[in-house]
């Protein structure tokens, strides 16, 4: 039985509207938004923690502000609305439920913060299918490395061939399966529709959902 690991932000919560909406809030003050920034730059802020990204953003861009500023900013924000407020995707709840109820092992491989996601997911009743939690913040890698994907692979005890990421970032469908994990590719439009015949391209399958899964 393969394992699997989830994406968590536009794969299993609907929390890419708010993400978007602090980051061009704050963008916007400098000329930029995450749709004119450039590719290598959206990607590399999408990839780090929130630590990671309020420092490259104080560094790089608002330059004006610290990086304590700028991680209060997004900080303040994020903890209350993964708590109380962030959406799951359609049917994502009941799959995720019957999938643990199968036995399959799986884990979270996420850019967010580890302790966000969990209130989330305790929240959401779906906190305990859940062994492992692998986000930037706790295991101090992206998820742009390879070994982000690697620390994951281990955590599960498992060969890369008997692994399957679900994921709706491009540049994490692409990591991953450059080190030999099967990737599934998960639609989020519009936020992922300017690289989804890519991501089709790159992934094994492409799902509307997690509610999709057929294992």
């Amino acid at each position: 039985m393969k394992s699997l690991i989830f994406d968590v932000d536009g794969t299993i919560l609907d929390s890419m509207p708010m993400w978007l909406e602090l980051e061009n809030n704050l963008l916007s003050k400098y000329g930029y938004t995450m749709e004119t920034i450039g590719k290598d730059i959206k990607d590399k802020i999408e990839s780090l923690s929130i630590k990671g990204m309020s420092k490259y953003i104080a560094e790089t861009i608002a330059i004006d502000m610290t990086y304590d500023e700028v991680y209060e900013y997004f900080q303040r924000s994020i903890d209350y609305k993964y708590s109380n407020e962030i959406e799951v995707k359609f049917g994502t709840i009941e799959k995720i439920k019957a999938l643990y109820r199968k036995g399959y092992q799986m884990a979270v491989a996420s850019s967010s913060s580890s302790e966000c996601i969990i209130n989330a997911f305790k929240r959401l009743g779906i906190h305990e299918c859940f062994t492992i939690y692998a986000t930037a913040d706790n295991i101090g890698l992206r998820k742009s490395t390879d070994e982000f994907w690697i620390n994951v692979v281990d955590k599960l005890s498992k060969d890369v061939s008997e692994v399957i990421l679900y994921d709706d970032a491009l540049y994490a469908l692409e990591q991953a399966k450059k080190l030999g994990i099967e990737v599934v590719g998960i639609k989020d439009f519009p936020w992922n529709e300017s690289d989804w015949e890519r991501i089709e391209e790159v992934s094994s399958y492409t799902l509307d959902g997690i509610h999709d899964i057929i294992l």
